[in-house]
C-alpha cells in the first residue's frame, strides 16, 4: 500500500475556527470552568492571591532546590495578577470569580 502525502487530507478539512468563536465555545468555557475548581485551592468559589501562595507552597514542597523558591513565588504572584486578574493591580482582597476568569483569559489569548 502507498500512502501519499494527500493521504492525510484530514488535516486540510479540519474546521479553522475564529478566536472569538472559540473563545465562547463550550468546550473551552468547561475547560476553564475546570481549571478554576482545581486552583480554587480553598474552594470558597472565588480564586484569590491565597489560593496562588498555596500553590506556590505546594510547589517548593516539590521541588529540591531551595534557591527557586522565589521564583516560583513571583511565578504564581504573576500568574495570577496577569493571566486571573487581567493585569490589574492585586493584592489580599483581589477576588476573582469563574465568570471574571473566563473574560480575563479570553482577553490574554
Amino acid at each position: 500500500m502507498i500512502i501519499s502525502r494527500h493521504s492525510y487530507s484530514f488535516l486540510d478539512l479540519s474546521v479553522k475556527m475564529s478566536a472569538e468563536k472559540f473563545l465562547s465555545s463550550p468546550v473551552w468555557r468547561a475547560r476553564m470552568k475546570t481549571y478554576f475548581k482545581l486552583m480554587d485551592v480553598d474552594k470558597n468559589g472565588v480564586l484569590t492571591l491565597s489560593d496562588f501562595e498555596e500553590i506556590a507552597n505546594r510547589l517548593i514542597q516539590l521541588q529540591n532546590d531551595s534557591s527557586k523558591n522565589e521564583e516560583i513565588r513571583e511565578m504564581c504572584h504573576s500568574l495570577f495578577q496577569y493571566f486571573m486578574a487581567g493585569g490589574g493591580p492585586v493584592d489580599s482582597n483581589t477576588q476573582i470569580s469563574e465568570e471574571d476568569l473566563i473574560v480575563n483569559v479570553a482577553k490574554t489569548v
